[in-house]
């Protein structure tokens, strides 16, 4: 089964810490993508956690994955009460896949 996770800086996309085998580009404000290394053979798990003080920061993963031959999946974060996505101080995830 493989798997990833991390921590990412929402300013700049920096990996914080994680499992070392993903990298992530900021694309623009609050949206990235995370690619990681191979492929998915199935459709991955994966959820994520903002790390921010209001209960209205949210961390959306895109469905693009479907295309899994590239093992890349888009992100983006913000506030559901402002309706925009936004960077957020940091945010995890983890993912896994058979």
């Amino acid at each position: 089964m493989g798997q990833a996770f991390g921590l990412i800086r929402g300013s700049d996309g920096a990996v914080v810490s994680g499992s070392g085998n993903f990298t992530v580009k900021k694309t623009s404000t609050g949206t990235y993508t995370i690619t990681f290394e191979g492929t998915f053979a199935n459709l991955p798990v994966i959820a994520g956690s903002p790390y921010n003080q209001y209960a209205t920061a949210t961390v959306v993963f895109g469905n693009e994955w479907e295309n899994r031959s590239e093992g890349t999946v888009n992100v983006t974060t913000g506030f559901t009460d402002q309706r925009q996505w936004m960077d957020l101080d940091y945010f995890s995830f983890i993912a896994m896949w058979p």
